[in-house]
């Protein structure tokens, strides 16, 4: 691309005003917050703690079966356990009738302690003490296989009974063109044929075929994935062929509505960024918001259930016809259901300071690209006011947020950080400040559903040479 392409791009984003949804748009779910239940939860256990309304939680699983139950009445739902697994709500999406998908060890471990009869293991990168401790629990435990390599450790760890190890092979759709990051999991579709040849011939059973696409805020990439993976099997096996094949699993990757980003995170926040950092441009001397937000539209789940299960009807039922749906919920579940709770330490002219930091989050989400609702409680109003909230970390991009909801704030409010339930408590950093404690509410009873981070959580096992 030649500096003249360039700049015309640039001129092009200039010209396209960035879109932001007002703070208004919150309005509803602020009014309908427990707030009650949110202060008992301060006063019995201090700040900061994350708090799950578990009632909350598993509605929402209910709901997401329901909706699929619907459309595909041979779908099976597993909750995956990498976006939240506290295991008061990993136990609560198997009440609600969901199985397990987990991410890795200590996840799998976690799932059969807590009783689940069918498990998925996933993971682009097992060894060889992996896999022996799934194949101990094989009646229990769906091995997922991600590459051939991984396959060629399976043989040598299992040497007899190979027919009673579940293997589900994981494939990469190439539909658009796959890069990056993504392209590291799940063998080629192309591939496919052979390798289910060689598993097959080494006496293993294959029970299933899965794909996965993420951030879906519509079920296009569904479809396109059913689609091509139809074209694929009616290509390349005859019916026979395709016999043993149980389910093909479709993944998670739902994005759950309300999710909001910065206009930072945006083609005009990229440029203002640059004209800070290379132009002397401060920031301010532009008429750019890069503090307001947009929530990123989501089809309705109805929506995704009617055009999954009608491209399973007309692409896939044809070839196997009792094929059963396996889906993945993860964030979709998780998202709304937690809630990040705070006391304010400090105010200054430049910002409030509270008494958790993001190190509860694991990442710089709120500086660089997420808006989260932060609603003083204290001071309870729908009314929005720009005030920079930092955490207590010695770290500068330790912030939760530029907006707030209340009438002012004053040291000792307390604050809510709304829907932090996904990739939060999972993720957290052991950085500076303890973790703290995570609150979980079940009907009318509140109790401590993880301690916080202790001293010797951190420290006990290190050992110093002397």
């Amino acid at each position: 691309m030649t500096i003249d392409e360039k700049l015309r791009l640039i001129r092009g984003m200039l010209e396209s005003p960035e879109t932001a949804d007002p703070p208004e748009v919150f309005r509803d779910v602020i009014t309908s917050l427990d707030r009650d239940s949110l202060l008992e939860s301060v006063r019995r256990y201090a700040t900061p703690h994350y708090y799950v309304d578990l009632g909350g939680f598993s509605e929402r699983a209910r709901f997401f079966r329901e909706t699929f139950g619907k459309e595909i009445p041979r779908s099976v739902f597993f909750y995956a356990m990498k976006s939240n697994d506290l295991p008061a709500i990993v136990q609560a999406a198997g009440a609600a009738g969901y199985h397990a998908d987990t991410a890795g060890g200590l996840e799998l471990r976690l799932a059969l302690k807590l009783g689940f009869g069918k498990i998925i293991y996933t993971s682009p990168g097992k060894t060889e003490a992996d896999l022996r401790f799934a194949v101990r629990h094989r009646g229990r435990v769906i091995i997922n296989l991600d590459n051939t390599d991984e396959f060629e450790l399976l043989k040598r760890v299992v040497r007899d009974k190979r027919a009673a190890v579940k293997i589900r092979l994981s494939i990469r759709i190439d539909f658009g063109g796959v890069s990056g990051v993504w392209s590291k999991f799940g063998v080629p579709l192309d591939g496919l044929k052979e390798l289910i040849g060689k598993i097959r011939a080494d006496g293993f059973c294959l029970n299933g075929l899965h794909f996965h696409s993420s951030w879906n805020t519509g079920p296009d990439a569904y479809i396109a994935n059913l689609t091509r993976l139809a074209e694929y099997l009616r290509e390349n096996f005859a019916p026979g062929e395709l016999s043993g094949i149980g389910f093909i699993d479709i993944g998670g990757g739902f994005f759950p509505e309300g999710t909001a980003y910065l206009n930072l995170y945006s083609p005009g926040g990229a440029i203002d960024h640059a004209l800070a950092e290379y132009g002397g441009v401060k920031p301010g001397d532009t008429e750019f918001d890069p503090y307001a937000f947009r929530i990123v539209p989501v089809s309705p789940l109805t929506e995704f259930a009617q055009r999954i299960g009608g491209c399973v009807r007309d692409k896939i039922e044809p070839l196997l016809p009792k094929i059963e749906i396996y889906l993945e919920p993860g964030r979709f579940l998780s998202f709304h259901s937690t809630t990040i709770l705070l006391k304010v330490l400090s105010v200054k002219p430049q910002g409030a300071i509270v008494d958790g930091g993001v190190n509860m989050t694991g990442d710089y989400r709120f500086s660089e690209f997420s808006f989260a609702p932060i609603v003083n409680l204290s001071r309870f109003s729908v009314r929005p006011n720009r005030m920079t909230i930092y955490g207590p970390l010695c770290d500068p991009c330790d912030i939760w947020g530029q907006t707030y909801f209340g009438e002012g704030i004053e040291a000792g409010d307390v604050l809510a950080v709304l829907h932090q339930g996904a990739y939060t408590y999972s993720c957290a950093w052991h950085f500076i400040q303890a973790l703290p404690r995570y609150i979980a509410k079940s009907g009318k009873r509140f109790f401590v559903a993880a301690r916080g981070e202790t001293f010797r959580d951190k420290y006990g096992g290190c050992r110093t040479g002397r």
